[in-house]
């Protein structure tokens, strides 16, 4: 914009932080915090999977032979996504916004703008989790889609649903997943049940104003669970955070553009770009981001869905 009231620096900042503020499913997965722009449209980044290695057991036998020990290797698997779809906002804003100052700017252009790219920031990990699949009831072995008849249930009864949620636990427990950073990701149905378990409270009540926070219904047996919008109503999915990867990139700020930045946080990279259209005098704002996402490792997260 072409006045002294408005500060592009100050602008892209409340566009990163409405970007945060409404997130939630992302921030609970494996991030890729790459600042590196994208150059465009397919590039391939590699993302960082679970560190791991073995330890192994030195005893009597070995030292009475003196034996030397032995070492074992640090295992970091990459997992290469692929970042094929952009996420945008693009307004056109008449000569009268110029006079405008930046409170509402911020609320009337920048804030909607990024608020209507984090509705869609999420949809590749939604779509990644809902690949996701189930246990069986009656604790056999084999997976099965959560939607199959033998699949492990929430059922409508909120008696039951601690019992359920235990089931989810004890399902990672023999997988040998990670007890840090565990969350019960729930649907609005879910999310309802969950909430009407007696003798619960939730932990949200008093609030900060942080989506993720806000969406958190309650800590149980080990597991953040949280309200997902961006779910199936009738969904759930039980995980670690490195069974699931987002990445979310700002792509290369072109070399016409008269202002440009790319901004890092919490694990997101955007991109603002704002620009003047003397043929048409209005100005314009786009907000956006190359969005993707992967399933790092399928053993650390469970999917099971309502009866």
């Amino acid at each position: 914009m072409a006045n002294t009231i408005f500060e592009p620096q100050t602008a892209s900042k409340i566009v990163l932080e409405a970007l945060r503020l409404s997130s939630i499913l992302p921030r609970t997965v494996c991030q890729d915090v790459e600042e590196d722009f994208v150059e465009g449209r397919g590039a391939t980044v590699n993302v960082r999977g679970p560190i791991t290695t073995t330890a192994r057991i030195y005893g009597q036998a070995e030292r009475t032979a003196d034996a030397v020990i032995q070492y074992s290797d640090l295992t970091q698997p990459y997992v290469p996504v692929t970042l094929d779809k952009q996420v945008y906002s693009a307004v056109k804003l008449p000569d009268l916004w110029a006079s405008t100052n930046l409170d509402d700017l911020a609320s009337k252009v920048f804030i909607p703008q990024a608020q209507a790219v984090v509705e869609q920031v999420a949809t590749p990990l939604t779509d990644e989790m809902q690949k996701t699949r189930a246990v069986k009831s009656d604790g056999s072995a084999g997976l099965v889609d959560k939607t199959n008849t033998s699949a492990l249930k929430f059922g409508a009864n909120p008696d039951d649903a601690i019992g359920t949620i235990v089931k989810l636990r004890t399902v990672l427990n023999k997988r040998k997943v990670p007890q840090s950073n565990r969350v019960l990701a729930v649907g609005s149905d879910i999310a309802d049940i969950i909430q009407r378990i007696p003798n619960l409270n939730k932990v949200n009540e008093a609030g900060d104003g942080d989506a993720l926070h806000e969406a958190i219904i309650l800590r149980l047996k080990g597991f953040t669970i949280v309200e997902a919008l961006d779910l199936p109503d009738k969904m759930a999915v039980a995980y670690e955070k490195y069974a699931y990867a987002s990445v979310v990139r700002a792509p290369r700020i072109p070399e016409g553009a008269p202002y440009g930045v790319n901004l890092i946080q919490d694990g997101y990279g955007l991109r603002h770009i704002m620009g003047y259209d003397p043929s048409r005098l209005r100005d314009q704002s786009v907000v956006d981001a190359f969005s993707a996402a992967a399933t790092l490792s399928e053993d650390r997260a469970v999917a099971i869905s309502l009866a």
